[in-house]
């Protein structure tokens, strides 16, 4: 009993939507004694006082944790920006099942089903000549310029290159993303790099990027200014 408890609680901290009648063929139990087992993880949230409950969805006939179902959107607001991200080619296969699985995450279960039948050939056949993990090195990217500090990039452009730069932001264009760049920190040499051509970058703690990432974003176009 132990075990199945702790099975179930493990389920619903995972933000898994448990089916009673499912649930008690897998483990060979009772409706009852499951109610039993939801009522005993009820008492133990409430003895921690962790906030969360044990809720029953009447309408989609399952359990779920409160506070960590996820906020579902429309089922078709979740298919088109699925399609818009198969269409880019921009992600490898890998991140691209990541990223679908996210999307899928925040619509109901029925919508699931369904969205799913919508992208089955689309999936099937997706494939990118891309194999850069695109997504970690824009969030580390992202985290730099928040921080605001200059870094020494590994670039392929060719050949392989160092070069040191201030980050000033990102971009999507033509289905790739970019970085925009002050090179060795000056406003007049600002160039764009294309993300999956970095292949790594070390961040240089000599120097503060933040007034000059504030000049740029402020600064007028102008003819011969910053090209962006």
């Amino acid at each position: 009993k132990i075990t199945r408890i702790l099975i179930l609680y493990k389920q619903l901290c995972d933000g898994v939507e448990v089916d009673k009648a499912s649930f008690c063929i897998e483990h060979g139990i009772s409706e009852r004694s499951f109610d039993r087992d939801i009522e005993d993880i009820r008492l133990f949230l409430n003895e921690i006082y962790s906030g969360d409950d044990v809720i029953y969805d009447k309408k989609e006939n399952y359990y779920y944790l409160k506070n960590e179902r996820p906020v579902f959107i429309d089922r078709m607001d979740a298919t088109v920006i699925a399609k818009t991200l198969i269409s880019s080619r921009t992600f490898s296969n890998m991140e691209m099942e990541g990223l679908l699985d996210v999307i899928l995450s925040t619509v109901n279960k029925k919508d699931r089903k369904a969205i799913q039948n919508y992208l089955f050939h689309d999936v099937k056949d997706y494939s990118s000549e891309n194999q850069t993990a695109i997504l970690k090195i824009l969030g580390d990217l992202y985290e730099v310029i928040d921080d605001g500090v200059g870094i020494e990039l590994r670039y392929m452009d060719g050949l392989e290159k160092n070069i040191s730069v201030a980050p000033m932001e990102i971009f999507f264009e033509n289905q790739n993303f970019y970085l925009v760049a002050a090179v060795k920190n000056k406003l007049d040499d600002i160039r764009r790099f294309e993300i999956r051509r970095i292949i790594s970058f070390i961040i240089r703690k000599d120097n503060d990027v933040r007034k000059l990432r504030f000049e740029y974003l402020h600064n007028e176009h102008v003819e011969g200014g910053y090209y962006v």
